[in-house]
């Protein structure tokens, strides 16, 4: 079967593999979490949605990143550049978009308010936000060298069986 395997199907393995690694590793993260697998796609659909989202993110940079590898260019720094991307902006973004939320709805909010709070508490919460965003980022950076492995060693093999 590896033997007939098309050129253009084999990006497309290499990200279906991808996606389904994610896929179970945030499943398993849940159940780490106390939920089972059934419970999160029938209860949790927030995280279900989410679970689908990265995998497919992880999927489609498994794809690019076999083509990649299909024609030569074996440089481990562009997966972890997009992992580390990937995995550093969704905190500001989300953070951000809660600040707008309870800056909108009034001054008793838990987060740092606009003109009701000191400059000294809004220095300390985008500190912790980009430190937040760093270690993300460092996994993201490392999730993206492990797929990007994963990928390599399916390549290879495809490759000496031909």
């Amino acid at each position: 079967m590896i033997k007939q395997m098309k050129t253009k199907q084999i990006p497309i393995l290499c990200g279906t593999i991808d996606c389904l690694i994610t896929l179970l590793l945030t499943f398993v993260f849940a159940a780490l979490l106390g939920h089972w697998p059934w419970e999160v796609i029938t209860k949790i659909k927030g995280y279900l949605l989410f679970s689908l989202l990265i995998s497919l993110i992880a999927g489609h940079r498994g794809f690019i990143n076999a083509q990649r590898g299909m024609i030569g260019d074996s440089r481990l720094v562009q997966p972890v550049k997009e992992g580390f991307i990937i995995g550093f902006f969704p905190i500001p973004i989300i953070h951000g978009y809660g600040i707008l939320q309870e800056a909108l709805a009034g001054p008793e909010s838990p987060w740092p308010s606009i003109g009701y709070s000191p400059i000294s508490e809004w220095l300390k919460y985008i500190f912790y936000t980009f430190c937040l965003s760093i270690v993300c980022g460092m996994i993201g950076a490392i999730y993206g060298l492990f797929l990007s492995r994963i990928n390599r060693v399916i390549l290879k093999k495809i490759e000496s069986t031909r």
